[in-house]
């Protein structure tokens, strides 16, 4: 992903997968930065956020990033839910939530793409290819090229609604890029930590998490 068309200023960025599409939009005080990060999350072992898995399977030369908006620091929330509403960037729809353990309604299906079928589940995918889960997991995200002779990617679910959030979880921002996420779970899994080391910065055992300070935030009056 070339990131020398980027400056270090606070904005709405956009990444877009070249071989399927799909986009996501993130917002930063320093866009440069954030785009490294994406990069350099891509490349481990296990990324946290959906893009960046797809940044392993697909590679970083298929996407692209570029600068949708520059705008002040304490606008980037409301840019940010502007843009996602003009747009509707799929990555940012399937990328996955928990609050508080519990279990979410799942927006992320498996879709066979020699065929154009799309299942809800991993499970449903592998039983009509007749295969294991963890063979057409693998294709999904890439350590295998095909499962059953098929190419496996993630879907986007139009028609399975949001969970409901439990009032008691909170937002929480990277107060390096200025990203904000839905709970500390999805926080922790933005830069590929465990969610007990997120919790112990938070509660002030620790001086960072991942290299990376963070706060709650609360919610703007719009969203109440």
């Amino acid at each position: 992903m070339d990131v020398t068309n980027l400056d270090c200023v606070s904005g709405i960025y956009i990444i877009t997968n070249r071989v399927n599409g799909q986009k996501y939009i993130g917002q930063s005080h320093n866009i440069l930065k954030r785009a490294c990060d994406h990069c350099k999350y891509a490349k481990r072992r296990s990324p946290g956020m959906v893009i960046e898995k797809d940044m392993k399977k697909y590679g970083l030369d298929n996407f692209e990033v570029k600068i949708l908006e520059k705008c002040d620091v304490d606008k980037l929330d409301e840019r940010k839910r502007y843009w996602i509403k003009q747009l509707q960037p799929e990555y940012n729809e399937m990328q996955p939530s928990k609050w508080l353990g519990r279990k979410k309604e799942s927006r992320i299906g498996v879709r066979i793409v020699e065929l154009d079928k799309t299942f809800p589940s991993l499970t449903a995918a592998a039983k009509f290819l007749n295969k294991s889960y963890v063979t057409v997991r693998r294709a999904m995200i890439g350590d295998l090229k095909t499962a059953g002779g098929y190419h496996i990617e993630r879907a986007y679910l139009e028609n399975v609604p949001p969970m409901r959030r439990p009032t008691l979880a909170k937002r929480v921002k990277n107060m390096e890029t200025g990203e904000i996420y839905e709970s500390l779970t999805e926080a922790a899994h933005s830069v590929g930590i465990s969610l007990n080391s997120i919790s112990r910065h938070m509660r002030g055992l620790n001086k960072t998490a991942g290299g990376h300070h963070w706060q709650f935030v609360k919610k703007s009056n719009d969203e109440s």
